[in-house]
């Protein structure tokens, strides 16, 4: 069963603190994300950088004609109506659409609980401030597939650019980087989770000098990120390709530094040298990694021959995203 904290508490009246959400009318819709930098070694001390996939939707539709009884989703349902003392489903009553990736380090799973627990809210004609949704939905996560670190149910809801730290802090940034976007790219292999954590500890261990020199590293490269991508500091004095070189150099560098502690794999390895030799700035896998996705940063002219490279490299899906166009 869920957890129920007081701070879950659903809000009736709305703050101009906080965003709320329920008493919805359509269908309920949330997003996907992607990690730019800082996957595993935020476990070890780094930030991360998390970026809304708005591009990529889930949709929930009630459908009362629906006999899903999936194990999984029907207990992640019934979950969210105990919470607002609702009774028990026999069925999950609802159609998915959804255009992002499943099991991909996209968010999929993340999207899903932050649209049930809104549905949830709905029915029982009440709202969510924004935080206790995060929270709430982290657990649900959490019970969907026995891990979370709050980091894609954060984004999901938020729907915005964030830095974040193992310690809870939550900074957004504005990306100002004109005239460049992502190929984010699905490699053959599945993602494995709890293998790659297992090997970055592992690594940890066995290394600790060369690991807590990459740890060291990160944390430049983070930052380097988020100033190449804000443009703040010394970084404006930067063209905008400038700018668009050097930050996928850095994101290249971090892809390697996960290479060096064993996470990545060899259809990963392929799609990112495939999109380095075919115009990208810089590449990278991004989640879990050992599988799963990648991205390619490029000027926007390039992006669809960059696709279509992946694409004839065997990336199972590709999709171009232009992060000029984030709706936050």
């Amino acid at each position: 069963m869920i957890p129920i904290h007081s701070q879950y508490m659903p809000v009736t009246q709305k703050t101009s603190k906080h965003t709320i959400f329920g008493h919805r009318r359509d269908a309920v819709q949330t997003c996907g994300k992607f990690i730019l930098t800082g996957e595993h070694f935020i476990l070890h001390g780094t930030s991360a950088l998390a970026m809304p996939w708005t591009q990529a939707t889930l949709q929930l539709h009630p459908d009362p004609s629906s006999h899903n009884r999936s194990p999984h989703l029907l207990n992640t349902w019934n979950a969210a109506r105990r919470h607002f003392s609702l009774p028990t489903a026999e069925s999950f009553p609802f159609s998915i659409e959804s255009s992002i990736p499943q099991g991909c380090g996209f968010g999929s799973s993340a999207a899903l609980c932050v649209a049930l627990a809104t549905e949830a809210a709905s029915q029982a004609g009440q709202q969510w401030e924004e935080r206790a949704l995060i929270q709430f939905a982290t657990d649900l996560e959490y019970a969907f597939h026995g891990r979370s670190s709050g980091l894609d149910p954060t984004i999901v809801v938020k729907r915005q650019p964030l830095r974040v730290h193992m310690d809870g802090t939550q900074l957004p940034f504005t990306w100002s980087l004109r005239g460049c976007g992502f190929v984010l790219a699905v490699s053959q292999e599945e993602r494995q989770t709890a293998e790659a954590v297992h090997l970055v500890s592992q690594y940890a261990q066995q290394h600790p000098k060369p690991f807590d020199a990459i740890i060291q590293e990160m944390h430049s490269i983070v930052a380097s990120v988020e100033g190449l991508i804000t443009g703040e500091g010394s970084f404006g004095q930067l063209s905008t390709a400038e700018r668009g070189e050097q930050l996928g150099q850095q994101l290249t560098r971090n892809h390697q530094l996960l290479h060096t502690v064993g996470v990545s794999s060899p259809h990963l390895e392929d799609l990112v040298e495939t999109a380095l030799q075919h115009g990208a700035w810089g590449a990278k896998l991004t989640g879990a990694g050992m599988g799963g996705g990648m991205f390619a940063l490029a000027p926007l002219s390039r992006l669809p021959s960059l696709s279509h490279a992946l694409t004839a490299a065997n990336a199972k899906e590709c999709a171009i995203f232009d992060p000029n166009a984030l709706d936050c």
